[in-house]
């Protein structure tokens, strides 16, 4: 594959990359982390990943 070639779908790749981990990102930030307390009742919620 010619070097040109090569640049050119890395530079593709990356940009999807990008475009994943800010969708990701985007996705994560929507999830809660609910709190149930004895009775099953929601309490709290916390962003995703706040431990």
């Amino acid at each position: 594959m010619p070097l040109d070639e090569s640049i050119s779908l890395y530079a593709q790749g990356e940009e999807l990359r990008k475009r994943c981990a800010e969708r990701l990102q985007a996705a994560e930030a929507r999830i809660a982390k609910l709190t149930v307390d004895a009775n099953g009742a929601v309490i709290g919620a916390q962003p995703f990943g706040a431990d």
